[in-house]
């Protein structure tokens, strides 16, 4: 409703395919997520370090932002090499590292130097979750929030993806429905070469009859619908 910039006249209902749609896209990004993760660090297993607890946290670094880029990918249309950028300089980092770490003494120290780094970092951390007793209310809250705005992205994101609409035919005019409340149904005027969408909205009823009928047509809009700026005075 956001991306259609419906505002309040948005339907109040929450349906079971409001719920479904969610809880999917949900459950996908997080099913990526996880693949993504478990792709990354499978090196972990060969690794001579892996029982390195350091040696995790350094690859965890690297794994978890480049998850989160390639979920972020998911729920947003964005266009962004940035995802290819961080595979390719995670995979040299890893040859760059084994192709060192035996041969050379000071490479190894500086590895050693910064495990202690990331342990005292990470330690520091612990400590404050622990000592500080609101700091764990923070984290929830700010994690609500984060997914909130997933959910807000995501719903965007379907929107500007979806292709399948339904048009009403009115004289001169070609209206596509983006919403529907109760008994009624949200409309909004287009045109069909250039697939906007004008953001002047019309509830009308769905009731017909077979001698005043409602004439709904299904079409396929390749690439999705856009919509109009507001108009601002």
């Amino acid at each position: 409703m956001s991306y259609y910039k419906l505002g309040i006249i948005s339907p109040s209902d929450i349906t079971p395919s409001d719920i479904i749609q969610t809880v999917y896209g949900f459950t996908a990004a997080i099913i990526v997520f996880i693949i993504v993760y478990m792709l990354v660090t499978l090196v972990v297993i060969f690794a001579s370090e892996a029982e390195d607890k350091n040696f995790k946290i350094i690859i965890n670094l690297f794994a978890i932002p480049f998850a989160l880029s390639i979920v972020f990918k998911f729920i947003t249309n964005i266009n962004n090499p940035i995802n290819w950028m961080l595979f390719i300089f995670y995979f040299l980092i890893l040859i760059l590292h084994y192709s060192l770490y035996d041969n050379f003494l000071v490479y190894k120290k500086l590895i050693s130097k910064i495990k202690v780094l990331v342990s005292r970092f990470y330690n520091t951390l612990f400590s404050i979750w622990i000592i500080i007793p609101y700091f764990n209310w923070i984290i929830i809250i700010c994690s609500l929030y984060g997914i909130f705005m997933v959910f807000n992205t995501y719903g965007k994101t379907v929107a500007e993806r979806n292709e399948d609409y339904i048009i009403i035919h009115e004289k001169s005019s070609t209206f596509v429905v983006v919403g529907k409340d109760k008994e009624n149904l949200i409309v909004a005027p287009m045109d069909l070469e250039s697939k906007i969408i004008t953001p002047k909205y019309r509830v009308i009823e769905s009731k017909s009859s077979m001698g005043n009928p409602l004439v709904l047509e299904e079409v396929k809009f390749k690439g999705g619908l856009k919509v109009k700026e507001l108009e601002k005075y």
